[in-house]
């Protein structure tokens, strides 16, 4: 009986252990190749701070903080980076290199990105603003969504498609820039400007986002194992932690296997002492 109760101590330990992971290790769709400072994840009620060579999960939100950037692979070679103050949502990612329905949609929220397209049709890559849809054709383009959703999408090679909220669409070629402005309460949207120069604060969000990526960890570096960002043999924070909750409620259940052990032999050890004493007194009497 003791046992069995030992086991299920155990047991319960264990799954309070990993149900946070449980719950967080949803669907695995990139992994975390460049990081600079404080970038946070969060999915569902379960936040993370994110290391390098970390996985990236659908449906997860990810935020970087000041001076902070990422940059992300995703299964399909898509790369997304972020700079400084950015909120992105990775909405939906499906990819399987031996079918045509493949999917990738993200949300720019707010900051400064870059996006270079991976091994999926350009039809399979949705980006959101709060005021553009972007469509891609093999394409790498930067894009900076100002506080108030004003989106600016810059094309570095290939070509875009920028739609606003009306559905007026204004096509973007290599070299040149767009930006939508949010429409007025209760008003019409502004259809995308024609194609040009970025706008100074786009330009300056996109130099901030290309400088702290530039001194950013990186996977095909050597700064990430002599900082201690990952784990070693390349495990993550969390794994190590998870595999240290393991240990700790292991230790205590055996801890309570040897504590009652003791407390039964020293119970034991009580009454073959007595019984000893009673037997020699009995003798002595005779």
């Amino acid at each position: 009986m003791r046992e069995i109760k030992i086991l299920v101590s155990f047991l319960v330990s264990l799954g309070l252990v990993l149900h946070p992971v449980i719950s967080v290790a949803q669907t695995r769709v990139g992994t975390t190749q460049k990081l600079a400072k404080m970038v946070e994840g969060r999915l569902g009620d379960n936040a993370r701070k994110v290391v390098l060579r970390d996985p990236v999960y659908r449906d997860e939100i990810i935020t970087t903080g000041a001076d902070s950037a990422v940059e992300f692979r995703f299964i399909d070679d898509t790369t997304l980076t972020m700079g400084p103050d950015s909120d992105a949502i990775i909405d939906e990612l499906v990819f399987d290199p031996n079918e045509k329905k493949n999917s990738l949609v993200l949300t720019m929220v707010h900051g400064a990105f870059k996006f270079a397209s991976g091994k999926m049709e350009s039809k399979s890559y949705v980006v959101k603003t709060p005021t553009v849809t972007v469509g891609i054709r093999g394409t790498v383009f930067a894009v900076y969504v100002a506080a108030n959703g004003s989106t600016t999408v810059s094309v570095i090679e290939g070509a875009v498609s920028v739609t606003n909220l009306a559905g007026v669409s204004q096509s973007v070629p290599s070299g040149f820039s767009s930006t939508t402005s949010p429409p007025p309460p209760g008003g019409t949207p502004a259809p995308p400007s024609q194609p040009g120069p970025p706008p100074a604060n786009a330009q300056a969000a996109y130099n901030q986002m290309d400088s702290v990526v530039a001194n950013a960890e990186s996977t095909t570096g050597s700064s990430a194992s002599s900082t201690g960002a990952t784990g070693t043999g390349g495990l993550t924070a969390g794994a190590i932690a998870v595999g240290v909750g393991i240990a700790a409620a292991l230790a205590a259940a055996l801890g309570l296997l040897t504590s009652d052990e003791d407390a039964s032999t020293t119970t034991s050890t009580s009454t073959s002492t007595s019984t000893s004493t009673s037997t020699s007194s009995a003798t002595s009497s005779n």
